[in-house]
């Protein structure tokens, strides 16, 4: 049997007349509310919520399933669920350790998280923050239900094992752009972090494979503190490496990050940005939103010496804010929204591990497809496969999932630069079938040909792996034009085909190229794609040699006349 754990945000709370409710309840604080406990505070209560928890498990052996009365395949697949608590990066989370007989699909883990969000709202949750738990401090309240706030979640998800670049949170979305050109030749869309096949799709789309110049735009910064401090055209390498540092940050870092970023005023690049997130170690977050509140702060808790002997009346009278502005102006600290983040000069030790480094060179990598693999019902421990691979290779794999072959595995994550292929890899299970799909693809590249191979998905219904391997064996059978960028691209290559006109040309000024395109593409089955226009070939490309190409041609001829006539609504 294997074991998984689900984690929730815990909501830990203190009555406010307490010595918790006193230190976090603020200065407004009814006597009527409860007063929220940071996370990171509940981690010193951790030894009696877990005793609070166990006193009120089932004594059945299968925890709080013992409830279950839902699907039958979801009961005997799911031996146990056991709620408990862990420490993990200085906070305390809510889980739920779930006993496996069998691996789930993804409707069956819909219905028992369902079921757990119920028990954490309704049943034993409920039961748990009705019944205060007894500490040294005061009583608190726990719940692992939070009616504004709540998510399931499993442990590789937060702690982020083994996720690939492209699942952690995106930070920046760019546009690449061919370099100084004159001609629109397309964009390719991408958000960062982003992986090396997510980073060559993109050039695929804006046509600069092959070393060619390209140039960044900025389209959305995610931290809006950052918007102004990204430059207009920034390096690729940099900001995605910058995308990356942020993504790993976690809520603490995250803070403090932004804290420094504040006190630097304007860093000056992006190396210095990227060096900022590696000198966090050191920062420190009080509980204050302004000077009164961080004077307070620090008089309370021992941060000013001279104030440490005075009487309470005494301690009454001092002005709070004057403390508080003057201990931020000495430390250089600055207020964010909820808190008030300081570094302290005689701590630290700046390093800078980030040199700016040569721009890279984005070759093709030695894989079509990337697998984080597991064996069936052990989504916890894997390991990654490129494809393609061989037979040896696939064994070795499933020999180090603990699986008794490839066939006993399956894959939970997919990296490829081959985007329209997520949605048939999504559930599939036959990593065989897949491997053989890789190496075919691998000729097809070879060959120069896989961004045709990506615009014909476009227009091929391709709804299971089958139909993509049938037009990967097919791919002769289309013409992809990646200079046609536009309707009107289409149009003036396909009339300069048949008469060796150009747009440019004498008399052709006021040609319709984007409504002869349009017909065109009618007629041949041709589709706009991000990569150009991909057409199928064969009897109706033949067809238009004949009496629909001369009606197309009849209705240009009338829109160029209409051109001479009425020149302001030419096209």
């Amino acid at each position: 049997m294997k074991t998984i754990k689900l984690y929730s945000p815990l909501n830990v709370k203190c009555e406010p007349d307490s010595a918790l409710g006193e230190n976090y309840g603020g200065d407004f604080i009814s006597m009527h509310e409860y007063v929220e406990i940071p996370s990171s505070v509940a981690v010193y209560y951790k030894d009696e919520i877990l005793a609070a928890i166990r006193k009120r498990e089932p004594a059945s052996g299968r925890g709080l399933m013992e409830y279950f009365h839902g699907d039958q395949t979801v009961d005997r697949k799911v031996y146990s669920a056991y709620p408990t608590v862990e420490e993990y990066q200085g906070e305390l989370w809510g889980v739920m350790e779930v006993g496996l007989r069998g691996r789930l699909t993804d409707a069956e883990t819909k219905i028992l998280t369902e079921y757990i969000t119920g028990q954490y709202a309704d049943g034993f949750g409920e039961f748990l923050e009705q019944h205060p738990v007894h500490t040294e401090d005061g009583d608190i309240y726990v719940s692992f239900w939070d009616s504004e706030y709540f998510v399931i979640q499993t442990e590789s998800k937060l702690k982020n094992l083994s996720a690939p670049v492209s699942e952690r949170p995106k930070e920046f979305s760019i546009t690449l752009t061919a370099a100084e050109t004159g001609d629109y030749l397309g964009e390719g869309h991408l958000d960062l972090p982003a992986e090396l096949p997510e980073i060559l799709d993109a050039m695929d789309q804006a046509r600069v494979r092959g070393g060619k110049e390209y140039k960044v735009a900025v389209r959305y910064v995610y931290r809006k503190y950052l918007q102004n401090l990204i430059p207009d055209e920034p390096s690729l390498d940099e900001l995605n490496h910058l995308a990356e540092r942020l993504s790993q940050l976690n809520e603490h870092e995250s803070v403090c990050f932004e804290g420094v970023v504040n006190m630097e005023k304007k860093p000056s690049d992006l190396a210095r940005l990227i060096n900022l997130t590696h000198n966090l170690e050191d920062c420190q977050v009080a509980d204050a939103r302004n000077d009164y509140q961080l004077g307070k702060f620090y008089a309370e808790n021992g941060f000013i010496e001279s104030l440490d002997k005075v009487s309470d009346e005494v301690f009454e009278l001092i002005d709070f804010e004057k403390v508080g502005r003057t201990a931020r102006e000495l430390e250089n600290g600055v207020f964010l929204e909820n808190c008030y983040v300081v570094q302290p000069v005689a701590e630290r030790s700046w390093k800078s591990p980030y040199t700016g480094n040569a721009p890279r060179e984005y070759a093709e990598p030695p894989y079509i497809f990337r697998l984080y693999v597991t064996a069936e019902g052990n989504d916890a421990e894997g390991m990654w496969l490129e494809l393609p691979a061989t037979e040896d290779a696939l064994e070795q794999t499933a020999r180090k999932v603990d699986a008794a072959s490839i066939n006993y595995c399956t894959f939970s994550r997919c990296v490829s630069e081959i985007p329209q292929l997520n949605a048939v890899l999504c559930g599939y299970e036959e990593i065989g079938e897949l491997n053989q799909l890789a190496s075919r693809l691998s000729e097809i590249r070879a060959n120069g040909d896989l961004p045709k191979f990506k615009a014909a998905l476009h227009v091929a219904d391709c709804s299971e792996l089958h139909d993509c391997a049938c037009l990967a064996d097919n791919l002769n059978t289309f013409a992809l034009h990646s200079d046609a960028v536009t309707l009107a691209d289409y149009g003036e290559k396909v009339f300069s085909d048949l008469h060796g006109l150009k747009r440019g040309d004498e008399g052709m000024k006021h040609f319709n190229y984007s409504a002869f395109g349009a017909e065109c593409m009618k007629w041949t089955g041709a589709e706009l794609t991000p990569y150009g226009v991909i057409q199928p070939l064969g009897s109706q490309q033949e067809q238009l040699q004949g009496q629909e190409m001369e009606a197309a041609e009849q209705d240009a001829d009338m829109e160029q006349e209409i051109g001479h006539k009425y020149p302001q609504i030419s096209m």
